[in-house]
C-alpha cells in the first residue's frame, strides 16, 4: 500500500513538473544473435532493450491518456498498434482487395516499401512538432521532449559492454509510446492514387488496372510523393530492399516484370514477397508459404522429439 501511494505521488509529480529522473533515459541493450547469421557482423545481432520498470508505468500512464486522442488522427489504412486490428486483418485487407481484383479481371501492382531502421531515424524535432500541434500543452510537450532526449545505452553482449553512448533521435526500444508516436510521426501520409496498407513501419501501395503501363506509372508517381515526404520528415527507404509485386490470374503474363521506379531506381521484383509473415503469390495459391510452413513445423517438431 505503501508503494503505491509513493509510485503516485512520484508519477503525479512527473506529469505537473514535466521533468524525469535522469535513470529513466538509460537502456540496456542485449545483443543476440540472429539464427544462422555469422557472429562477427553487427547487422547479425538483434537488440533487446531493458527500461525501467517504474518507467515503463510512467510511460503507460501518459499511453492511456494520449492514446484516444491520437487515434483519432491515424488513418485507417494504419493497422499497426491500434485497438482491435492485427497483422491478420491487414493481410486478409490486402488480399480481398486483390482477389477483388481478380473478380474483374484486373491486375494488381504492388510495392512493399522497407524503411530503414525506422524507429531509430525518427527525427525528434520533427515529432514534438506533430505532438504540439495535437496536444497544445506546453508541460506535455517539455514531459515528452524529456523522455526523448539525452537518452543513453549501453550495448551488453555476453560478459563484455560497450561505453554509454548517447541518443540524439530516433524511439527509446522496448517503450510503451514508441509504437504509438511512431503511428503519429506518419500519420500525415499524403495521399495516393494507389490504395495504401500500412502496419507501424511497413507501407505498402497497391494499385489496380487492365493494364501494366498504368500500374507502373501510377506507382512510379505515388512514389515520387511518398519519397518526397521521407525526405522531408528524415526517414530513409531502403532501395535495395523495397520490391514490386504483381498479382493477376493471366498465365501469358506469368513472368512479366513491372518496372516501377523509386528515386531514380528500378526495384527490384519479386515474385514471393513476403507479407506480415506471409508468403504471396501471383495467384495468391499460399503454395510457397504452405511449404515454408511445413518445414519450420517439421524443424520444430525434431526438436520437441528429441527432448521428449
Amino acid at each position: 500500500m505503501r508503494t503505491r501511494l509513493w509510485l503516485t505521488a512520484f508519477f503525479n509529480n512527473i506529469l505537473e513538473n514535466g521533468e524525469i529522473p535522469a535513470i529513466f533515459k538509460d537502456t540496456k541493450i542485449i545483443a543476440i544473435c540472429k539464427p544462422k547469421k555469422p557472429n562477427n557482423l553487427p547487422q547479425s545481432y538483434r537488440p533487446i532493450a531493458l527500461l525501467s520498470v517504474s518507467y515503463k508505468l510512467l510511460e503507460r500512464l501518459i499511453y492511456n491518456r494520449i492514446s484516444p486522442i491520437i487515434d483519432q488522427v491515424i488513418p485507417k489504412e494504419q493497422a499497426g498498434f491500434r485497438p482491435h486490428r492485427s497483422c491478420t486483418d491487414q493481410v486478409a485487407a490486402l488480399t480481398t482487395f486483390i482477389e477483388n481484383g481478380f473478380q474483374k479481371n484486373l491486375k494488381t501492382t504492388a510495392v512493399l516499401v522497407d524503411l530503414t531502421a525506422a524507429y531509430d531515424t525518427v527525427w525528434r524535432i520533427g515529432l514534438l512538432t506533430k505532438l504540439l500541434e495535437l496536444f497544445p500543452c506546453l508541460t506535455l510537450y517539455k514531459l515528452m521532449n524529456e523522455m526523448l532526449s539525452n537518452r543513453t545505452f549501453v550495448v551488453h553482449l555476453g560478459e563484455r559492454h560497450s561505453k554509454p553512448r548517447r541518443l540524439n533521435d530516433g524511439l527509446p526500444q522496448g517503450s510503451v509510446l514508441a509504437p504509438i508516436l511512431f503511428n503519429l510521426y506518419i500519420s500525415d501520409l499524403p495521399n495516393t492514387i494507389s490504395r495504401k496498407f500500412i502496419y507501424a513501419d511497413d507501407i505498402t501501395l497497391a494499385v489496380q488496372n487492365n493494364k501494366f503501363e498504368v500500374t507502373e506509372k501510377v506507382l512510379s508517381e505515388d512514389l515520387d510523393i511518398i519519397s518526397t515526404y521521407l525526405h522531408r520528415w528524415r526517414l530513409k527507404p531502403n532501395i535495395n530492399k523495397t520490391v514490386v509485386t504483381s498479382f493477376h490470374l493471366n498465365n501469358r503474363l506469368a513472368n512479366y516484370q513491372p518496372k516501377v521506379t523509386f528515386r531514380g531506381s528500378t526495384l527490384n521484383y519479386d515474385q514471393t514477397p513476403t507479407y506480415l509473415g506471409v508468403t504471396l503469390d501471383r495467384q495468391l495459391t499460399y503454395k510457397r508459404h504452405v511449404e515454408n510452413t511445413a518445414v519450420k513445423l517439421k524443424t520444430r517438431y525434431n526438436i520437441i522429439q528429441k527432448l521428449a
